[in-house]
């Protein structure tokens, strides 16, 4: 049962350091023109609040989720923040 379990988590971190460089290559293909038209979204695609909503999950100061993880509350959030400074 151990030998399960090691393999199940060698396999998880594997798979987690694949999931990484794939993450890391994407983020190396943002530039400036990429978030300035992030910005100019009035009503972007249900896909792209979705990621939105999710980066300010991963970006939670101290571990707090914000409730609000709308849209609005996206631009706002990115509008304070350093993630602009990528590109």
């Amino acid at each position: 049962m151990l030998a399960v379990q090691s393999l199940n988590f060698s396999n998880f971190l594997l798979l987690s350091y694949i999931f990484f460089l794939a993450l890391q290559e994407a983020l190396n293909t943002l530039n400036k023109a990429n978030l300035t038209e992030l910005k100019s979204f009035g009503s972007p695609p249900g896909a792209v609040t979705n990621v939105t909503a999710a980066v300010m999950v991963l970006l939670a100061l101290s571990g707090k989720i914000p409730k609000d993880r709308s849209w609005k509350a996206a631009k706002v959030r990115y509008q304070k923040s350093t993630i602009y400074a990528l590109a």
